[in-house]
């Protein structure tokens, strides 16, 4: 179709209003603010920093207190994700206890940790839907088991099978699924804290005490080394999402051929306001299918991307930092 997944007028097509939000840019910086709050009531708690500097940073941990369009502009000038905020926050805490915002901390521990929020929700989403694909694959297959249909291989006509069959293939594709996303939760909703170049100086030598209070603190998983530069959390997410997009896909696809004229096996429920052709008034066209299968094949180009971000220099560099989260 050639336009933007966050064109004003089709993004729709690509996408919901939901998961956008979830990674839009305020709930992005919520996500950078949450780690800094958590970050610093931890460090309060271990008496690392003043009680007092942990409950004015945890005030002023808010994204409706800054300007989103200031800090793009301080990004695009500093060519630094955080940097921005964390002057902003320090400048909103006020000098006696600004020193003390982001201490010890490194960007990637904030960006990292903050993704692993937004992901949290936004798989509460997905494990929402295909749990609900499930069921309503479940329904059609039982509804359906006794429904004859031609069962067909390599496109020819084969034996008889039913439609519930069918169906049945879809529901245990959707479970596995399921159960993988569930899987992999504690590995993926992982929390960074280890400061610079992973090695956990900053934090000085209750460190470890440290990351484990802020990964309590943001209801995250605890690593036991650093993986700024080892991203195949990302990647399996990728890969989840690339299973997800071919299953929907093989669904789809197959209510395209066997909706159409020849076959007119199985139908599109209609939607309200569903207009089937602009020209063609007796067409039906299968229009949510077809878009479910041109996103799960953008969905899938685009996970192969994560695959190649897991060979960072050393112990990180921005070159696939910011490509892999």
């Amino acid at each position: 179709m050639g336009v933007g997944l966050d064109d004003d007028l089709l993004r729709d097509f690509f996408g919901n209003a939901e998961q956008r939000a979830i990674f839009d840019g305020p709930q992005r910086l919520q996500g950078w603010l949450d780690v800094e709050r958590a970050l610093a009531q931890t460090q309060a708690e271990l008496g690392i920093i003043p009680a007092e500097a942990a409950q004015r940073i945890s005030a002023h941990c808010q994204s409706d207190l800054f300007d989103i369009n200031q800090l793009r502009q301080h990004v695009s000038a500093t060519q630094h994700p955080i940097v921005p905020m964390v002057n902003a926050l320090e400048k909103l805490v006020g000098t006696e206890f600004g020193q003390f915002v982001h201490y010890g901390a490194t960007s990637q521990d904030i960006m990292d940790s903050g993704q692993a929020l937004q992901l949290r929700q936004s798989l509460q989403g997905i494990e929402r839907d295909v749990a609900a694909a499930t069921k309503a694959a479940a329904s059609l297959a039982l509804k359906h088991r006794n429904t004859t249909q031609v069962g067909r291989t390599h496109g020819q006509h084969a034996v008889p099978i039913s439609f519930g069959l069918k169906a049945a293939t879809w529901v245990d594709e959707l479970q596995r699924l399921h159960t993988r996303i569930a899987e992999s939760r504690d590995r993926i909703l992982t929390v960074q804290i280890f400061g610079a170049a992973g090695s956990m100086a900053g934090y000085g030598d209750r460190a470890f005490e440290v990351k484990a209070g802020v990964a309590s603190r943001l209801g995250l998983t605890e690593p036991v080394a650093p993986w700024h530069a080892t991203r195949d959390r990302i990647a399996e997410l990728g890969c989840l999402m690339a299973l997800l997009a071919g299953v929907s896909e093989r669904i789809a696809a197959e209510v395209i051929r066997l909706q159409s004229t020849e076959f007119g096996e199985l139908v599109e429920p209609l939607q309200p306001g569903h207009i089937g052709s602009s020209t063609m008034p007796q067409k039906r066209n299968p229009h949510l299918s077809e878009g479910i299968v041109a996103k799960a094949r953008i969905a899938q180009s685009l996970s192969a991307g994560l695959l190649r971000n897991g060979a960072h220099q050393h112990e990180r560099d921005m070159g696939h930092g910011l490509s892999s989260g």
